[in-house]
């Protein structure tokens, strides 16, 4: 029961703000520059695809994640499209031991977003298995726990500017539309509560510039 319930609340859930962070700046140019390079290509159609941009990812913004564990896997949802979890079995070994799982919703390869839409909402996530490889077990739990009654707003949206920071506004503004296309009214309304909307991340970056 209590993996059940950890697994639920640890999908989509947030960053801390007081975890470790990446540096997603870091490179050879400037980040805008960075990610516009390294996210261009043709939308993904397969598993295959998604585990390639996994991999780009993973070797620009996560040099902490080196040699950990993240495994591509499947999600049934009728809102999310991409998730970020962990293996449960391996809950109780050292954070930087567990087996990590991206999520991803299998619907959407018949009608996937733009390639530098799903680069973008990958730094999202992999931004959460970040920070969840700086909590123990207890703190882990505790955060879940914390997760599943509070107000996610801030905290996905402190993530969304993770994925700002490394210059994937534009990606992440391509995914934001066509997710808000791919789910009913009412959810994309919530949506636009939890993370940063089209125009706010036009915003952010105009501010940003």
């Amino acid at each position: 029961m209590l993996e059940r319930m950890l697994l639920l609340m640890l999908s989509c859930a947030p960053s801390t703000g007081d975890s470790t962070t990446g540096d997603p700046t870091t490179g050879d140019s400037a980040a805008s520059q960075t990610c516009e390079a390294l996210l261009t290509g043709d939308p993904p159609t397969t598993a295959a695809d998604i585990t390639a941009i996994i991999s780009v990812v993973r070797g620009a913004y996560f040099s902490e994640l080196e040699g950990v564990s993240i495994e591509l896997g499947t999600l049934d949802s009728d809102d999310s499209f991409f998730v970020a979890n962990l293996d449960l079995s391996t809950l109780d070994v050292q954070p930087l031991e567990r087996d990590y799982l991206v999520l991803y919703n299998p619907v959407l390869l018949s009608d996937p977003p733009p390639y530098a839409g799903v680069g973008a909402i990958l730094v999202h996530e992999i931004k959460h298995i970040l920070d969840y490889t700086a909590m123990d077990t207890t703190e882990l739990v505790e955060f879940g726990l914390w997760y599943a009654s509070g107000d996610v707003a801030e905290y996905e949206r402190q993530t969304d500017e993770f994925a700002l920071e490394a210059g994937c506004g534009p990606g992440l503004i391509a995914y934001r539309e066509w997710l808000y296309d791919h789910i009913s009214e009412e959810d994309a309304a919530q949506k636009r509560i939890d993370y940063y909307t089209s125009e706010e991340i036009s915003a952010w970056m105009a501010a940003h510039e």
